[in-house]
């Protein structure tokens, strides 16, 4: 009797399980939702660098408006070239320059390459949700002695990003406790839990049922929609001069991390340039996000420091593009196409001059 009632019992589910995939399924056919994986599914967590991407592996994305095919290589980069005598580019930011929005070949750093030529191999070290401190790692430890030519993308996120405030258990972050600037004290805990054996498992193996199952995507989409509606929502509710004042202790904390950044450039004699990395808000008089991107432009301010603004504005103008989603997508503000255009043939000629 026990018995009957375990099988039917599991046939229930089952049944429900495959009503709810045909469901899922038939709301990726009509595009309600999409039909890849989310970015997130390419993350590990990483204590030197916060998140990295899993090494050798091939991903479709998707979002509502676009889709891409992207591999990231043995190192969890984007190599667009393998060429042991050319000069190295490194590319080195958080998702704006990671550009994973768009697949192998159509994305910023594959256009760079080709405009550069066979002389050159470029590799992306971009990664999203990084802030500065991750970058200033990923520089010292990877980028400082293997690569000759360095382009950083700072992003206005990257300010608050290894600020205390990010709230992300494998997040690095800081804080500022009686006038220093502090580490925030790592949940070794969590980093237990996360090597262990079970988990480490789910990450390598969970990723197909995520590739495959409609009924994850679906969840997912939704996850995310309600995050950036309660994210949004939030902001809503705090005026300009609130929001300000909330970035005054991760812009302290920007600033001295940006000065140990051109310190190892020095030190290594790196030849770099740093252009700041534009999102749509630059063009709609979006006054928080011009805050931050003056902020950086004086923190950057050099010799080696580009601001691009006046020239993505002249492209635009060359390409009849005037309205709103300007170098990005109308429901992301990574870059699409015309971004990636500008950007790489903006790079290729601070280069190749």
């Amino acid at each position: 009797m026990f018995t009957k009632k375990i099988l039917f019992v599991s046939k229930v589910i089952l049944i429900n399980f495959f009503l709810i995939e045909l469901f899922c399924f038939i709301l990726i056919s009509l595009s309600i939702i999409p039909g890849g994986v989310s970015l997130m599914v390419s993350a590990v967590a990483n204590k030197e660098y916060s998140l990295i991407h899993f090494p050798d592996r091939k991903y479709k994305f998707s979002s509502e408006c676009w889709e891409s095919q992207v591999y990231y290589n043995k190192d969890g980069n984007r190599q667009y070239a393998n060429n042991p005598k050319a000069t190295k580019v490194a590319l080195l930011g958080d998702s704006m320059i990671e550009n994973a929005q768009l697949s192998d070949g159509y994305d910023l750093g594959s256009l760079l390459q080709k405009k550069l030529g066979t002389n050159y191999e470029v590799t992306n070290f971009g990664v999203f949700s990084t802030g500065i401190y991750d970058h200033l790692q990923k520089y010292i430890d990877v980028i400082s002695n293997n690569y000759d030519i360095l382009i950083y993308f700072p992003n206005t996120n990257d300010i608050s990003d290894n600020h205390i405030s990010r709230n992300r258990a494998s997040q690095n972050m800081f804080e500022i406790v009686d006038g220093k600037i502090v580490k925030v004290k790592t949940d070794e805990q969590f980093w237990i839990e996360y090597f262990s054996d079970y988990n480490k498992f789910k990450r390598k193996y969970l990723f197909y049922v995520k590739k495959y199952s409609s009924t994850y995507k679906a969840y997912w989409t939704i996850k995310e929609r309600l995050r950036y509606f309660n994210q949004n929502k939030e902001l809503k509710k705090l005026s300009l001069q609130e929001q300000i004042k909330k970035l005054n202790e991760p812009i302290i904390i920007y600033e001295y991390f940006s000065k140990k950044f051109k310190n190892e450039f020095k030190k290594n004699n790196q030849k770099y340039f740093v252009i700041p990395a534009l999102n749509s808000s630059h063009f709609t008089n979006d006054q928080i996000n011009n805050y931050q991107y003056d902020f950086l432009t004086k923190v950057w301010s050099g010799n080696n420091f580009f601001d691009p603004y006046q020239e993505a504005v002249n492209y635009m103008k060359n390409k009849n593009i005037f309205k709103f989603p300007y170098l990005s997508w109308t429901c992301d503000s990574h870059y699409s196409h015309a971004g990636a255009d500008f950007y790489s043939s903006l790079l290729a000629k601070k280069i190749l001059n």
